[in-house]
């Protein structure tokens, strides 16, 4: 799948964090896939494999090439972004709809497929914190899960 993993993405998050300012805005949202496992369960793990590989592309699509993209996890994504709230939340909702569009019936799966985002954004100012940061972002995750499918919360740090 060739696709980033938490290794990678901490070594390149500290990397861009050490280009930030004090005055920028930095984001880290987690995504994860609705029901995920009735994917492999129901239309096996090769269809599974293609609705992530299917997910890491349309996040990709939806970020800047200087934005971070990894897999986290199983079916769980996290990105860095340079980007405020606002910024965000407009990034969270493009990928929804990008998703909502997306035909993975072509993939093999044939169920609907939705995501939940989590994230925290807030002025960087140390590089120490980014650990942190990203630890505690799952918070806002399990926040968006309660809310539903295809649901997002964005927290200011």
């Amino acid at each position: 799948k060739n696709m980033p993993g938490m290794e990678i993405f901490m070594e390149d998050a500290k990397d861009h964090a050490a280009l930030c300012s004090e005055e920028d805005d930095i984001s880290i949202l987690r995504l994860d896939l609705w029901h995920f496992k009735a994917v492999n369960d129901n239309f096996g793990y090769d269809a599974g494999d293609k609705v992530i590989v299917a997910f890491f592309n349309i996040i990709r699509n939806n970020i800047s090439r200087n934005d971070l993209l990894a897999r986290a996890h199983g079916d769980e994504f996290i990105i860095f972004l340079k980007a405020d709230k606002a910024q965000a939340e407009n990034i969270c909702r493009k990928i929804i709809h990008d998703a909502e569009s997306f035909d993975f019936e072509k993939l093999g799966c044939g169920k609907e497929i939705g995501c939940y985002i989590g994230g925290l954004t807030k002025k960087f100012r140390d590089i120490k914190k980014l650990r942190d940061m990203i630890t505690d972002s799952v918070e806002a995750i399990n926040e968006a899960k309660e809310k539903g499918k295809n649901s997002f919360v964005i927290k200011e740090q």
